[in-house]
């Protein structure tokens, strides 16, 4: 075992209860690492609190040791999460997943789909290569046909439901740099893919495709009440009470949400390269402060030896979890999504999507509300892009936010390194 490997016990231990999550766990740390009192090896943190953390010289650089010790461990968006000035000091040891999604009400589909037979399923026009804006333009506006045609065009029926910026940031993340590009530290929201994103969110809102109550989370009205296709969310809102419930529109069968990932830049569409945007991972990094409860223990023990034994410990799991006969990615990803998705489709592109996200996944810190770049609810960025989709201000896209980039690029610059 590798504790007899490495002649050490690994425990898990719950921080203190004068460490509550947030900013007061952030200053224990700090305080202990100056102090040289830290109490365990590795903290848990998210990875957004990285870069305040390592700003005050807390964290201990695993640069060369993951290169020495990870053997390609971590996907290339955990990498980039726990990454600060380029240095890297996390290590994740949760699977990846995916954070937003769009999702999509499977029975008012088949309701549209009824009365006109070319329009396909959303994750079936993903899986068959056409989900890029321009189709998704045209898609909603037939959807919109169809639910007019329907109900009648007064009846509070709309394509698209939520928060205009969310699905910006998913449909600017398609093409692989996203929003926030923490690899060249730019913050990209006027170039052609994010100028086309907001664009076709606009013309979907004038067509009146785009519910005009933005909303978010649980009040979404028209999203609760059965009158909306399409809304963004996290992937744990599937099924949950207090987001959407399983019972959201009626019992068994009347309930059935579907996924699709976010439209992509036209010529992005393929579904070889299926790039998605996360916004962090719960990961463990390890706080400065402990050499002198090391020396206790011989030459022998120090940081980088207790970091390659956690190593070794992930990697031997991994291992073992994988080489298991019961272990087949593809039926257990299939067996997940049947849990939360509600047609044949939609199960196949979330495999499809997640089977592909250690290679195409990337880190947006723009995918998350609390992130130190750009609240995408309620900053400056977000009003302008809501106030433009909706018609409130007149000018192109690129004067209505341009005044705002310098201050996104150094925002970004400061959170990255």
């Amino acid at each position: 075992s590798v504790e007899n490997d490495f002649n050490c016990h690994i425990t898990v231990v719950a921080y203190p209860a004068d460490a509550p999550w947030g900013p007061a766990r952030w200053d224990y740390i700090k305080t202990n690492a100056a102090n040289n009192t830290s109490e365990f090896d590795f903290c848990n943190v998210p990875s957004d609190a990285i870069s305040n953390l390592a700003k005050d010289n807390a964290l201990i650089d695993l640069t060369e040791w993951y290169t020495e010790y990870g053997k390609n461990y971590m996907s290339n968006s955990q990498k980039q999460a726990g990454t600060y000035g380029n240095k890297l000091y996390s290590l994740t040891y949760a699977e990846e997943d995916i954070y937003n999604i769009l999702g999509y009400n499977v029975g008012l589909w088949e309701k549209i789909h009824a009365i006109d037979r070319s329009i396909k399923e959303p994750a079936q026009m993903f899986l068959d290569g056409e989900w890029n804006f321009t189709n998704f333009v045209t898609y909603c506006k037939k959807c919109q046909d169809a639910l007019n045609s329907i109900y009648g065009a007064d009846a509070g029926y709309h394509v698209l439901s939520g928060w205009p910026t969310y699905y910006f940031v998913g449909m600017v993340d398609r093409n692989g740099e996203g929003v926030a590009d923490v690899v060249n530290k730019q913050v990209h929201i006027t170039n052609t893919d994010a100028t086309n994103a907001v664009n076709a969110l606009k013309e979907l809102y004038e067509y009146g495709a785009f519910d005009p109550n933005f909303k978010v989370d649980s009040g979404v009205q028209s999203w609760n009440s059965n009158k909306s296709l399409f809304n963004t969310g996290d992937l744990w809102f599937v099924n949950d009470n207090i987001r959407w419930p399983r019972d959201l529109w009626g019992e068994g069968e009347n309930t059935r949400y579907g996924y699709v990932p976010f439209p992509a830049p036209d010529g992005k569409e393929s579904t070889d390269k299926v790039y998605i945007g996360n916004g962090g991972f719960s990961c463990w990094v390890m706080p400065k402060g402990r050499e002198s409860v090391y020396q206790q223990y011989g030459s022998g023990c120090t940081s980088e030896a207790i970091y390659a034994a956690i190593m070794t410990y992930l990697q031997r799991a991994e291992a073992i979890y994988t080489s298991s006969y019961t272990n087949d990615t593809e039926l257990m990803l299939t067996a997940k999504a049947d849990l939360l998705f509600g047609s044949e489709a939609s199960i196949q592109a979330y495999v499809l999507v997640n089977t592909k996200l250690r290679t195409d996944s990337f880190n947006d810190p723009m995918c998350i509300n609390s992130n130190a770049i750009c609240n995408t609810f309620g900053s400056a960025f977000d009003q302008m892009l809501r106030r433009y989709v909706n018609g409130s201000v007149t000018t192109t896209w690129m004067d209505t936010v341009l005044h705002l980039q310098e201050e996104l690029n150094n925002a970004i610059v400061s959170a990255v390194g």
